[in-house]
């Protein structure tokens, strides 16, 4: 049989570690519904800002007779991150490809932006970033889309 003083750090030492688990476990919980919210965040972003914008440069593309497509259509809801939208535009010798990439990057989300493109002179394919400006709007993307486009 235990003595009294024992039994009482024994049950001290269960204490202490049952606190452990529960504050591991609220823990857990809150970067799940951090994880959640930001995620969210990202899909709103995306179906708000990124892909109306994408919309709009393809109407832009379309009225030039230019052959557009855009994915993801029409939403991103079911979208885990790193979620990407891209409009694409088939023309002989290009093939141009914008792609907007909101992913999350040590808690917290960023976004990303590049463009693909069949070189014409060398028939290359090639890749290069774009930089928007924190908290881009919907016409500084179809803006930038329109001058990337123009630059290829």
């Amino acid at each position: 049989m235990l003595d009294d003083d024992l039994n009482k750090k024994l049950d001290d030492a269960l204490k202490k570690k049952a606190e452990r688990a529960k504050e591991a476990d609220q823990r857990e919980k809150k970067l799940e519904d951090d994880h959640r919210r930001i995620t969210s965040l990202m899909r709103e972003f995306h179906d708000n800002t990124v892909n109306p914008a994408l919309e709009e440069a393809k109407s832009v593309f379309e009225k030039r007779k230019l052959i557009v497509a855009i994915y993801p259509e029409p939403s991103t809801r079911n979208q885990v991150p790193p979620i990407r939208s891209m409009i694409e535009i088939h023309e002989p010798n290009t093939d141009f490809k914008y792609t907007v990439k909101t992913d999350l990057v040590d808690d917290e989300w960023s976004v990303s932006t590049w463009i693909t493109f069949t070189d014409p002179k060398t028939n290359k394919r090639e890749q290069k970033t774009r930089s928007l400006p924190r908290g881009f709007s919907k016409k500084d993307l179809v803006n930038d889309i329109i001058d990337a486009y123009r630059e290829v």
